[in-house]
């Protein structure tokens, strides 16, 4: 079968620039058409009113500068982590990766994923070709990647989980008010979210465990989102159904044969995501949104979390590149309910456009140079544009499944002798230890045996 990487070499060109093109415009303009709308207007700030541009100027002037380190540590702490559990699971296979090639290869990721509509949707193609030009075989970088994809997938469940915990805070929001007349109920994103988020998961769970619902899924599932006109291609869909379900057991069963180190993995990626998702609350902080910052501390923290969750959770289902436009929208309709009442339209406003600049603006212009300059050492010829298309990866799963299939079951019957070995190890020690146990017995009654009958 010809490699992954010289299939992909013959997709024309000019059409992959194209793409790049046109999701680097339509971010550039719908980022420019809502931040346009947004930052219009007038604004007080402390007692005077201003231009909007004008008063957010004045509150960025006005923010001490120790929260810029602040900012720029958490989000080094963040790629440095979520770096080294890349390098964690690209040393289960080689122990001659190196921590700065994780480092690249996250870089590359972020960059992908942002151009591209919907949530990490590009940035495993580009990921998986650089792990093979870092010396990675390409289909080890597949169940790199999708191993990665469970964990990730898991802790937005959890996270997902004890959000609903503060639920009835964010559903207090009512109505997100699109231009003067239309209104939609936020519950209606809510609901949606959550169970696009939660579906996802548990229906990848439930079809690798049960054979029934596996074939029930890509018969009469896929049959229902043809009827419905959701999906054109009926043969291809079920195809692309069936190879993502094999490929997530594979790996699922892959990361069971490993406990300590997945959950290594999950509560590195949870603390990853407990930092990302902290940034509302330390931007409240620099631009003094709530009127007593020293109490109820871990509550707020806790609040930026969940509503940084929901944030998600209404972006996912708006699949647009970056979510350019709508994730600006999403903030400052949602975090009105997060910030104190005493925090200006205007102030929302401010901390929308400092987080939006944190979170995606730098990250993405920091990633997009490397992308573009990253060049792994003995590679002669670097591919700078990827394909933009999530079936891609879904190729490359399709052409390494034979692979990983064999590997992981050998991974997983090993593990299983080891622990059938070190049970009956278990029970030979505990056989050992009671013989022990009942000479001692005799031995002492046999001794106040002998004491007795002296007296």
């Amino acid at each position: 079968m010809e490699d992954i990487t010289e299939l992909k070499d013959k997709k024309e060109p000019k059409k992959k620039v194209g793409k790049y093109i046109l999701y680097l415009v339509l971010i550039i303009g719908l980022t420019s058409l809502v931040l346009g709308f947004s930052l219009s207007g007038e604004t007080v700030y402390e007692g005077v009113t201003y231009p909007t541009v004008i008063a957010i100027g004045m509150m960025f002037k006005d923010m001490d500068i120790m929260y810029i380190f602040i900012f720029i540590g958490m989000l080094l702490l963040s790629h440095s982590l979520g770096s080294f559990c890349l390098f964690m699971f690209a040393r289960l296979y080689t122990r001659k990766y190196k921590y700065h090639q994780a480092l690249a290869n996250q870089m590359v990721g972020t960059f992908y994923n942002n151009i591209t509509p919907g949530a990490n949707s590009g940035g495993q193609f580009a990921q998986a070709i650089t792990f093979k030009k870092q010396g990675v075989n390409i289909s080890n970088a597949a169940s790199v990647l999708v191993m990665q994809f469970i964990i990730y997938q898991l802790c937005l469940l959890f996270v997902g989980l004890i959000s609903l915990f503060k639920i009835n805070k964010v559903l207090g929001i009512g109505i997100i008010r699109i231009g003067e007349s239309f209104e939609i109920p936020i519950v209606v994103f809510i609901i949606l979210g959550f169970l696009l988020n939660a579906i996802v998961i548990t229906t990848m769970f439930l079809v690798s465990y049960s054979r029934r619902l596996h074939n029930f899924v890509l018969n009469h599932g896929v049959n229902l989102l043809y009827k419905l006109h959701i999906v054109t291609d009926l043969e291809r869909k079920r195809d692309e159904f069936r190879i993502q379900i094999e490929n997530f057991r594979i790996e699922l069963r892959r990361l069971q044969s490993n406990i300590p180190f997945t959950v290594l993995i999950f509560l590195l990626t949870l603390f990853v995501m407990i930092i990302n998702d902290s940034f509302p609350y330390v931007v409240g902080l620099s631009l003094g949104a709530f009127e007593d910052p020293s109490i109820d501390i871990a509550n707020r923290i806790f609040e930026s979390i969940v509503f940084t969750n929901y944030h998600q959770m209404i972006c996912g289902l708006i699949p647009i590149p970056g979510s350019a436009g709508v994730s600006e929208f999403i903030f400052t309709n949602l975090f009105q309910n997060y910030y104190d009442a005493s925090f200006t339209t205007g102030g929302i406003k401010a901390a929308m456009l400092l987080w939006r600049m944190i979170t995606y603006y730098f990250p993405f212009l920091i990633s997009a140079i490397v992308a573009a300059t990253y060049k792994s050492r003995g590679v002669k010829t670097v591919e700078r544009f990827y394909s933009l298309e999530r079936s891609t990866f879904v190729t490359l799963q399709l052409e390494t499944f034979e692979e990983r299939k064999k590997s992981s079951d050998e991974q997983y019957l090993t593990k299983s002798l080891e622990r059938k070995e070190l049970l009956a190890k278990l029970k030979i020690g505990k056989h050992h230890k009671t013989e022990e146990i009942v000479k001692k017995e005799d031995i002492k009654k046999e001794e106040e045996d002998e004491n007795r009958n002296f007296h």
